[in-house]
């Protein structure tokens, strides 16, 4: 893993840490009848997903990391 992927998932770790609502896209997931993905409760982090597949909730809000 890079310097600057571990910069980015510090965020996402930081707020499992705290015991956080965090999620994870699953994107191998059927979801509808031509949709694929859903979002899952993280019940561990894995470095293998990219940060753009994890998003935190709080207060009723998606907190997103896309880099954009």
């Amino acid at each position: 893993m890079t310097r600057e992927k571990c910069k980015a998932m510090l965020p996402i770790i930081q707020a499992f840490a705290n015991g956080e609502h965090v999620e994870f896209y699953d994107s191998s997931q059927i979801s509808g009848t031509f949709t694929r993905g859903v979002w899952k409760t993280a019940d561990n982090i894995g470095f293998g997903c990219s940060v753009d597949n994890y998003r935190i909730i709080k207060n009723g809000e998606a907190i997103y990391f896309n880099n954009k």
